[in-house]
């Protein structure tokens, strides 16, 4: 499935997800069936950024400052990354 996400985009977790940052790394349960899912560092920051609202050129500035990465492959990894957490039905595009 194609989701259409632009650099003004927000994404929220949706409520049947709880996650916990914990030494440095994230994890989300899915309450309903059990599943995890656990984030490499820049998954950890840009899931981080995303429940913290930021928007999705936010978060790929975010990550360009951080990390010795261009602009088009941050926009690249963070929209496969979010595109991914939406087909796993754990983030909903937000207000």
């Amino acid at each position: 499935m194609t989701y259409e996400i632009s650099p003004q985009d927000k994404f929220n977790p949706v409520d049947e997800v709880t996650w916990r940052d914990i030494n440095g790394e994230v994890v989300a349960l899915k309450l309903v069936s059990g599943e995890y899912y656990s984030f490499n560092e820049v998954g950890r920051l840009s899931w981080l950024s995303i429940t913290e609202g930021k928007q999705v050129s936010q978060i790929v500035d975010h990550i360009v400052e951080n990390y010795e990465t261009t602009l088009e492959q941050a926009w690249k990894d963070l929209n496969e990354f979010i595109t991914g957490l939406m087909e796993h039905k754990l983030l909903v595009k937000g207000e």
